[in-house]
């Protein structure tokens, strides 16, 4: 066990072996890597869970998570060297810790949605509700307008009738108490008043008849229309699912819900990611404050010697570099010198030859003349 901590530390063996006092703080070191890339694990596994809904695909996707968040781990913690200069050192182990931050933030929140899980599914019932009343909402938006549309024409349309058969019924009132004597002129007669009242309520009744043979069709398409509009909306209703929330976001989101509701949540959530963070980022503390080992020690001296190797190398290098084109610089030189001399032996040839080539044909000018001069003579 002890030998898989080590390796979980990502300390080399061979130093791990000439550093025996140092067992033991990269053993923890380590352990504390192992033990949250299993959290990581189990965060993981229960958020796929919440996905897919199958253990197989969760406990898979888990390990792989946990796996690639344990390797994640395992560099940041091994690629933290002792400086002379803690503040050099910090400097260049601080994007590592944000970076561990950021990754104990991923972790915590899977599990806090499995701690929180009661109160969670509480919140899930009373989003689904909203969501539902929403759609509801929305359905009846989508009708009402035309429904109230559609009565407030039928009511139009039925307050005339009122009015105009109201008007009708108060002059054959007054016709009739007219006649018994209990209204108008207050003689008992049908006399030509009654008659001329008679008439009036007569003609108002024409009139309404003639009203509700025109608006009553109007009024009954409009009743039809509404009733069928109040039939779709009660079949659209009648359709709508309660849809269940218990995805991962819809989760999230009760989460958030309940902890601005409650203080006791938001605070509690808070220091579990804290908590989170400070198993993330307790190896590289270790590492920062701690004072330097044998462990370090080895480490320095093995890099300071393979990087006087690499520069002895290098200057090796550079001197048969340098060797080499100086060799090549003076080979070229002496073939240059090489190939002036065989140039100006050339030259000079050329010119002697030259030289011979004009004094023969001098000569062979001359004595042509001459035998000319002795053929003319002759």
């Amino acid at each position: 066990m002890k030998a898989f901590f080590l390796f979980c530390s990502g300390v080399h063996k061979g130093f791990i072996d000439r550093s025996p006092s140092e067992v033991n703080k990269y053993a923890g070191i380590g352990a504390t890597v192992f033990f949250t890339g299993l959290l990581a694990f189990f965060s993981a596994a229960f958020a796929f869970f919440t996905v897919f809904k199958s253990y197989t695909i969760a406990v898979f996707l888990g390990v792989i998570w946990g796996l690639m968040i344990f390797n994640l781990d395992r560099y940041i913690v091994s690629s933290i060297k002792k400086k002379d200069n803690f503040f050099r050192q910090f400097t260049m182990a601080f994007p590592r810790l944000i970076f561990a931050c950021l990754i104990a933030i991923v972790i915590s929140k899977p599990l806090e949605l499995k701690l929180f899980e009661s109160e969670i599914k509480a919140e899930l019932v009373s989003m689904e509700q909203e969501k539902y009343r929403s759609q509801e909402d929305l359905v009846r938006q989508r009708f009402l307008p035309e429904q109230e549309v559609l009565r407030a024409d039928i009511s139009a349309l039925e307050s005339g009738l009122q009015k105009s058969e109201t008007y009708k019924n108060s002059l054959l009132s007054e016709a009739l108490k007219e006649a018994d004597g209990t209204g108008g002129s207050l003689r008992r007669n049908m006399g030509p008043i009654y008659r001329l009242k008679m008439q009036e309520a007569e003609q108002a009744e024409l009139t309404f008849d003639n009203e509700v043979a025109r608006i009553q069709p109007q009024i009954d398409e409009k009743k039809t229309l509404l009733a069928k509009s109040e039939e779709q909306l009660s079949t659209t209703l009648e359709e709508l699912k309660l849809i269940p929330l218990d995805g991962f976001a819809a989760r999230l989101d009760a989460l958030g819900n309940i902890s601005n509701s409650k203080a006791s949540i938001f605070w509690a959530s808070i220091f579990i990611t804290l908590l989170f963070v400070a198993l993330e980022t307790a190896p590289i503390f270790v590492k920062l404050i701690s004072e330097k080992g044998p462990l370090d020690y080895v480490q320095n001296k093995h890099e300071s010697y393979y990087v006087f190797s690499h520069d002895l190398a290098l200057h090796h290098l550079a001197d048969k570099k340098a060797y080499y084109t100086k060799t090549q610089q003076f080979v070229t030189n002496k073939i240059i010198e090489e190939e002036n001399k065989v140039f100006t032996e050339a030259v000079q040839n050329e010119i002697t030859q030259t030289k011979d080539r004009i004094i023969d044909f001098a000569f062979y000018k001359n004595w042509k003349k001459k035998l000319g001069e002795i053929t003319k003579s002759v």
